[in-house]
């Protein structure tokens, strides 16, 4: 279960749903949904403009929606307020219904500090809404009918998401065979994989000797490094820890990890023999197997590297 300061959920603006979350949740973020905001105010603001500036208005609520800090919050309202003052009503409905009492629940400055996955929208749960209507067919069915249509509905879904388990545990494309990840594939999802992949290659492109904090989202909205993490791991030729990970991306399984109490036991019995050899050894021998066990042990200390490609002098 997730704490208290990482819950969080995503609504309409229902009134109602919202008033009876902070009730019962009340250290929860209600986030609102922005395909149902732009949704609102494409029916009530539409009509009050000609199309050049309807597709202007539009552009700039949207960059309202995506502002990264505050400050630039701030200025963008600002200038919607000086670039639309010929329309008080549409700024009215603006501000007393979406930025006034609602813009920490979808605007970015305030929604990267967290934890939502990459949940914007709330085109998930739609989208399997409308797949149970397409698997119903019809409203008038009998209950038996309708449970038989639903159960496999769920059944395909949890078949579905083993397959993206699998596809997690087994497959290892060509971009993940770098030694930074090396404690990360067949442990992690594919998704987080590929947003630390893009962070990579981030890294050649911001400047690692700015002496400003980080102000990257990731970590806060996907429980993931950014790129400012990973680059000390990537100039030091380290692997990144499966420490920095948040648990979402490592449950790769339907099923509870049983413990074995049998494996503790053999493994006591296996490192005692390995004593008993060990101290018959000679000196060499014994500092021999103290490098490989040193390896095992920090996989970061070993002298293997990757080959270097070699340049193509010719042609």
């Amino acid at each position: 279960m997730r704490s208290e300061k990482e819950d969080n959920i995503l609504t309409d603006r229902e009134l109602s749903l919202m008033n009876a979350i902070a009730k019962v949740f009340p250290c929860a973020k209600n986030m609102l949904c922005r395909w149902h905001i732009q949704k609102n105010v494409l029916a009530n603001c539409k009509k009050h403009f000609d199309d050049a500036h309807w597709k202007k208005f539009l552009a700039t609520f949207a960059v309202i929606m995506y502002a990264p800090t505050i400050e630039v919050y701030d200025e963008r309202v600002r200038d919607l307020k000086r670039d639309f003052m010929m329309y008080p009503t549409v700024l009215e409905y603006v501000d007393k219904t979406w930025l006034g009492p609602h813009k920490e629940r979808f605007v970015c400055a305030w929604t990267d500090s967290v934890m939502h996955l990459g949940n914007y929208t709330t085109n998930r749960a739609e989208g399997h809404h409308n797949k149970l209507k397409k698997y119903l067919a019809s409203s008038q069915c009998n209950f038996q009918n309708a449970w038989e249509k639903a159960h496999g509905l769920v059944e395909a879904t949890i078949t579905a998401i083993k397959c993206s388990f699998e596809k997690s545990l087994s497959t290892l494309q060509h971009s993940y065979k770098i030694p930074i990840f090396n404690n990360l594939v067949g442990v992690v999802s594919q998704d987080a994989m590929r947003y630390m992949e893009m962070e990579l290659k981030k890294i050649h492109s911001i400047n690692m000797e700015c002496t400003t904090p980080c102000v990257c989202p990731l970590r806060h909205t996907h429980g993931l490094p950014c790129a400012h993490e990973i680059a000390p791991f990537k100039n030091k030729e380290e692997q990144l820890p499966l420490s920095l990970i948040h648990e979402h991306w490592k449950k790769l399984s339907f099923d509870k990890p049983k413990k074995d109490p049998t494996i503790a036991e053999s493994m006591k019995a296996n490192f005692d023999i390995f004593m008993e050899r060990f101290s018959t050894y000679d000196e060499d021998h014994q500092r021999h197997l103290m490098r490989k066990m040193t390896e095992v042990i920090y996989p970061h200390s070993t002298s293997l590297t990757e080959p270097k490609v070699k340049a193509k002098v010719r042609g």
